[in-house]
């Protein structure tokens, strides 16, 4: 019965370091002239269990969708000319919270989605670039592996001039390819998921 109870110890604790292992650590994003960047970050603190049942978010910036799917120990960066934009976060489809902000050349903001267990609501906060920039470290990149950049830096993305162009499947897989490089995938893991991007 010990080395039962060690055995189920030992794979639960492995598998909740494999799990931590996938995420590629956060690392500040350099910007393009007098561009401005917005992270926005989820938590996902140990012992807590706010996050364990939270459906993903999707964000969007003046209306129009850039990210899919970041949740809980995950963030994501976007590079913004500096204007008054919009950046909405919107979970499950249904529920939706926004932020303006008015945007400076050269600077860095931090948003953080908090899921609120007490009445199944959540928040979005702009955060103290002092706390943001410590907070966000216990994050890693959100599962896409890709930061959304503007087409144009220039231009700020809206609603009327945004081109989001999804990543071709040479792109797809190229970018598993070098996660199996890098040891998040196993060549099993890869195989099937790159037959997966072809039969798409």
């Amino acid at each position: 019965m010990k080395k039962k109870f060690i055995f189920i110890f030992t794979l639960v604790v492995s598998l909740m370091f494999s799990a931590c292992a996938d995420r590629t650590p956060f690392k500040e994003k350099d910007t393009i002239s007098n561009n401005s960047v917005v992270y926005v970050y989820m938590l996902n603190d140990i012992g807590d269990d706010e996050n364990l049942n939270d459906k993903p978010f999707s964000i969007f910036v003046n209306g129009k969708r850039v990210t899919d799917k970041i949740i809980s120990g995950e963030y994501v960066a976007y590079e913004l000319k500096p204007t008054k934009v919009t950046i909405s976060a919107l979970r499950g489809e249904i529920e939706s919270k926004e932020i303006e902000i008015d945007l400076k050349p050269k600077n860095s903001y931090y948003l953080k989605i908090k899921t609120e267990l007490d009445n199944d609501d959540f928040s979005f906060t702009q955060m103290s670039e002092q706390v943001g920039k410590t907070e966000i470290l216990k994050t890693g990149l959100a599962g896409s592996n890709r930061i959304f950049k503007d087409e144009k830096p220039e231009e700020v993305v809206s609603t009327a001039d945004a081109n989001i162009q999804k990543p071709s499947k040479a792109d797809e897989i190229q970018r598993l390819y070098d996660m199996k490089e890098k040891g998040i995938l196993t060549q099993e893991e890869f195989e099937t998921l790159k037959a997966k991007v072809i039969s798409k």
